[in-house]
């Protein structure tokens, strides 16, 4: 007490008495704390309500004698009015309620991301209030070396995960179907993605029963009630090829026909019907002279009619070298064929032979012979021998023809 009543002395020589006496006072009032209004007083510079505990000072009529002033000192920052016990801990390095610790409670936890695809290392981590460089928020990422491997990226075939999703290689590749008929066909409802081709399975997708390996894309259609080729019809080109008979005659028009199983009604297995709208006219039919090919063999009247010969000279006579079958005998065809010679009109059968001229004529196959140049030749053979007598016997006594010249 006579130390601090000294100072007071000392400090207030040649002060007011006003002075000296206030400080005895506050030494009083130190002695004795009953007295009322002295304090501990600390600044409050930013009026949070907390005083800085390293600014106090010594009010006699309490704290409340100066705005700046409080009775606590617990302010850790007395710069900052959002620094003070209670205030709300924020991530930005300060102790924003005084507890001692920096930005407890708020910091992010943040993943290495080596490959630098956006996507962290789980097993690497650091707690900031935002990324350090080099570090995400993102911890999904399985291979932090190769930045193309993370969650979302192209599943590729290369016995990798590539997408992060614990499979590998799945929904990459191609897509293949199941043969299981091995037509190599394949069933567009059983399918694999793979790398490599399956064994069973192939890239084509075009099959419609991959339980018959008979049918596929391309088989023949046979008669059996499916779609043996997988064209959406059935038994469309299977069985026989079936020709309409419209007239009956058993015959076909090789212009109307259709492909079936079972023969349809009115329908033939052959097309040889040349006329299908006469049943007189067909391959077994006949031919006759009518100017129409009864027979269907592309001829008209052919092989029927009657054969005629060429007259060339107008004698009547025909060369029987030269004919013709006709319904009708032609312009110069006569129906007879015995001319000799067609070049001559005198000569013919029947014709006036004069004989001795070396022409035949009649056409009797030689010239006529003066009988009576020739005595005794009752044959007319030209020769005198046993012949002429039994010629001339026969016709004596048995009525013979008599002998061509009368002697």
């Amino acid at each position: 007490m006579k130390k601090l009543i000294s100072f007071c002395v000392r400090s207030h020589i040649g002060s007011s008495c006003m002075a000296f006496v206030s400080c005895l006072i506050f030494i009083l009032m130190l002695a004795m704390p009953g007295i009322a209004g002295a304090d501990t007083c600390y600044k409050d510079l930013d009026h949070d309500g907390f005083g800085d505990p390293n600014n106090s000072v010594f009010c006699v009529f309490g704290c409340a004698c100066d705005v700046d002033l409080v009775e606590n000192n617990l302010d850790c920052d007395d710069t900052d009015p959002n620094v003070r016990p209670g205030a709300p801990e924020i991530c930005d390095g300060k102790d924003n309620d005084c507890d001692g610790q920096i930005d407890e409670g708020v910091l992010s936890v943040f993943f290495r991301d080596q490959d630098n695809d956006g996507f962290g290392n789980p097993s690497i981590t650091i707690q900031a209030c935002s990324p350090p460089a080099g570090f995400v928020a993102d911890n999904t990422d399985c291979n932090d070396f190769d930045p193309t491997v993370h969650p979302g990226a192209p599943e590729i075939c290369d016995l990798s995960d590539n997408d992060c999703d614990g499979q590998i290689d799945e929904g990459a590749g191609t897509v293949y179907f199941q043969d299981l008929d091995n037509d190599g066909f394949g069933n567009p409802l059983v399918t694999i993605m793979a790398c490599s081709q399956p064994s069973g399975y192939v890239s084509d997708n075009t099959d419609c029963n991959d339980g018959d390996p008979t049918v596929y894309p391309g088989a023949p259609e046979i008669c059996d009630f499916s779609d043996n080729d997988c064209d959406g019809q059935i038994d469309e080109d299977g069985g026989n090829i079936y020709y309409a008979d419209n007239d009956g005659d058993g015959y076909g028009d090789p212009g109307n026909s259709v492909q079936a199983c079972v023969q349809p009604a009115g329908y033939v297995s052959n097309n040889f019907d040349c006329a299908d709208a006469n049943p007189l006219i067909n391959p077994g039919a006949a031919e006759v002279c009518d100017g129409i090919d009864n027979d269907c063999n592309g001829q008209i009247d052919d092989g029927i009619g009657t054969v005629f010969f060429a007259d060339t000279d107008g004698d009547g006579f025909g060369d029987i070298n030269s004919f013709v079958i006709a319904c009708a005998a032609p312009p110069g065809y006569v129906a007879d064929g015995t001319d000799c010679d067609d070049t001559s009109p005198a000569i013919y059968p029947g014709a006036v032979d004069i004989p001795g001229d070396g022409i035949d004529q009649d056409c009797s196959g030689g010239d006529a012979v003066n009988c009576c140049t020739l005595p005794g030749d009752a044959n007319n053979d030209m020769s005198v021998n046993i012949g002429d007598a039994v010629f001339l016997i026969n016709y004596i006594f048995n009525g013979g023809p008599a002998p061509t010249c009368g002697n």
